[in-house]
């Protein structure tokens, strides 16, 4: 196991900016296996990707993979890669649908508690920072920013640890031309 920081994303932006491939590219710069958790309708880039339940995941044996989920299936799903597929590129799709604002003990919780532990980089995708949990807020270590929706203000963002930082950007990119314009930020910045 290498000793590397795991990664803990938030990719979030508005529909069409280009998070699903920027994700995507970080995640062939990995080079391991990507697991897609997705609740509801899936994007064109996945219909040659292999479909499987949370059941079918724990014995499935290629590189890419999306897992349909339902709502409550959250914790099992994170269960299933801890337990089955160590080592993998876990990506929350359009996160909102399915990821509550707040988390008992156990899957979800265990998984993004201790990336270490389960060797995976996690990237949740949001359309917007206000729907990003305070739970999620309080422990990524990147946050890749497009243009959204939201207001860059202090009271807004008070669940980030670097709004200071998240605000300046935001308000770049606002201010930029580019649809597809993104900035990335660390939580140490």
């Amino acid at each position: 196991m290498d000793e590397r920081e795991y990664i803990l994303a938030i990719i979030a932006g508005g529909r069409n900016v280009g998070k699903s491939t920027f994700t995507f590219q970080q995640t062939e710069l990995i080079g391991r296996r990507t697991i897609v958790v997705n609740k509801g309708e899936l994007s064109p880039r996945f219909d040659n990707w292999q479909k499987v339940t949370v059941e079918q995941l724990k014995t499935f044996k290629g590189d890419n993979v999306v897992v349909q989920i339902d709502i409550d299936q959250v914790n099992e799903v994170c269960e299933t890669i801890m337990h089955y597929k160590k080592g993998s590129s876990v990506v929350f799709e359009d996160a909102k649908r399915y990821i509550p604002q707040s988390i008992g003990k156990g899957g979800l919780n265990d998984l993004i508690s201790d990336l270490r532990k389960c060797s995976c980089d996690v990237f949740f995708q949001y359309h917007c920072l206000k729907h990003v949990p305070p739970f999620i807020a309080d422990m990524y270590n990147m946050l890749v920013l497009f243009k959204t929706t939201d207001y860059f203000t202090k009271s807004d963002l008070k669940k980030f640890a670097n709004t200071e930082t998240i605000i300046k950007c935001g308000e770049r990119i606002k201010r930029h031309k580019d649809p597809h314009y993104c900035e990335t930020i660390f939580v140490h910045e």
